[in-house]
């Protein structure tokens, strides 16, 4: 049975909604109709309403323009830091942490020397496409 003391300790700062009526409803079986309506009403387009944003795996990490090797490594970094139990616990005195981060200056570099000859290489192709239609 809810009880009122379960609604009114609920605060908005610590804890989402989806996740306060997933604990209450979803794991209660004599709840289970009254889960499917909340589970309904909480996944309506609400724009960009915290329980909108609150169901997204990606929350911390999803921007609008993310290449996909930047949204892989960022998803990479996510998970290691849940896998290790949080971002105060992760080890940067770890060797190849430190190697990783001296070569990423370089890495980056290279990728956009890479990015600069692919749009030369479009442009020549568009370039010669146009001569070969104007030549006929």
């Amino acid at each position: 049975m809810l009880e009122a003391s379960q609604f009114s300790d609920f605060d908005l700062a610590s804890c989402r909604a989806d996740k306060f009526f997933y604990d209450i409803l979803a794991n209660n079986p004599s709840y289970a109709k009254l889960w499917a309506v909340v589970k309904i009403i909480l996944l309506l387009s609400h724009g960009q309403a915290t329980v909108e944003r609150g169901f997204s795996l990606n929350k911390e990490v999803e921007s609008y323009n993310l290449q996909a090797d930047t949204f892989s490594a960022r998803r990479i970094i996510c998970e290691h830091v849940n896998a290790v139990g949080g971002i105060f616990i992760v080890d940067v005195a770890n060797t190849q942490l430190q190697v990783s981060a001296a070569g990423a200056r370089q890495k980056y570099l290279a990728h956009l020397e890479d990015q600069r000859k692919q749009k030369t290489e479009q442009a020549g192709r568009k370039r010669k496409l146009s001569v070969k239609k104007l030549s006929r």
